[in-house]
C-alpha cells in the first residue's frame, strides 16, 4: 500500500549549494520556515513546489534566499523586462499554498517566482497572485554581508 508523505516541518536550517524547499513528489501540508538558502541558479532554487489540492498546500515563509549567478533569466510575461527566476510554484493561489515574508536576493535585483510557468517579480507577487505578502526582492549583498547572515543564523 502506498502512503503519501506529508506534514514535514523544515525550519531553522541552512542550505548551501542546493535546492531550498522542493516538494514535487506528492507530499502535502509541509512547512518550510526561517531557513537560509545560498544557492546557484544552475544548481538550485529557493523553492520548487508541485500542485496541491485546495487546502492541502505547503507553507513557505520567513526564509532568506540568496541566489548566486542566476542563469534562468526570462522575459517576464507581465511586462517587467528580463527577470531572474529564483524558484517555481505550480499554483500561486492562497487556496493551494501559503507564502509570505520571504527575502530573495539575486545578482541584478530582479528575483521572480515562476507561477504556473509564468515568471512574476517578487515585488508583484501579492498584487498579481494574492500570495507573497511581506516578501521582498533585492540585489545580492556583498559576500561579507551574506557571511554575516549565515554566521548569525548558525549562531557562530
Amino acid at each position: 500500500m502506498l502512503t503519501t508523505r506529508c506534514r514535514y516541518i523544515i525550519e531553522n536550517n541552512t542550505f548551501y549549494d542546493a535546492d531550498g524547499f522542493k516538494m514535487d513528489y506528492g507530499g502535502h501540508q509541509s512547512s518550510f520556515s526561517s531557513n537560509v538558502i545560498v544557492t546557484k541558479g544552475t544548481q538550485g532554487e529557493c523553492l520548487g513546489l508541485a500542485s496541491f489540492k485546495a487546502g492541502l498546500g505547503d507553507a513557505y515563509y520567513n526564509n532568506t534566499c540568496f541566489v548566486m549567478g542566476v542563469q534562468q533569466q526570462e522575459a517576464s510575461a507581465t511586462g517587467a523586462g528580463t527577470v531572474e527566476v529564483v524558484g517555481g510554484v505550480s499554483q500561486c493561489d492562497p487556496a493551494h499554498m501559503t507564502m509570505h515574508d520571504n527575502y530573495y536576493a539575486s545578482p541584478r535585483g530582479q528575483p521572480a517566482i515562476r507561477c504556473g510557468g509564468t515568471p512574476v517579480l517578487v515585488s508583484d507577487l501579492l498584487r498579481k497572485t494574492r500570495i507573497g505578502q511581506g516578501s521582498t526582492g533585492h540585489m545580492l549583498p556583498s559576500d561579507a554581508e551574506i557571511l554575516a547572515v549565515l554566521k548569525q543564523h548558525l549562531q557562530l
